[in-house]
C-alpha cells in the first residue's frame, strides 16, 4: 500500500491515510469513495462517467468503482 501513501499530502496527516485504507477494504466503492478518495468532487467524477474518462461500472441508475481500477486509473494518469 505504499502506492497510497504516495498520494496523500503530507500536511493531511494520518487520519486520511486510515481513511484510505479503510477504504481498499470494500471490495465495491460508491462514488463518495471514489470523491474521498480523489479529492475530485462528486460532480467531477459525473461529468467523467458521463465521457467515459474513469472506470466504473453501473446497475440501474447506481454507478460502482472497482477500487483498483480508480488506483490503476490515476496511475496512468487519470484526473
Amino acid at each position: 500500500m505504499n502506492v497510497l501513501r504516495n498520494n496523500i499530502p503530507d500536511n493531511s496527516g494520518k487520519e486520511i491515510y486510515e481513511d484510505h485504507e479503510q477504504l481498499f477494504n470494500k471490495k465495491i466503492w460508491s462514488i463518495k469513495d471514489v470523491s474521498t478518495f480523489t479529492g475530485l468532487k462528486v460532480g467531477s467524477i459525473y461529468n467523467r462517467t458521463s465521457k467515459g474518462l474513469i472506470p466504473f461500472s453501473k446497475r440501474g441508475s447506481r454507478l460502482f468503482f472497482n477500487p483498483y481500477d480508480i488506483l490503476n486509473w490515476i496511475d496512468e494518469g487519470g484526473r
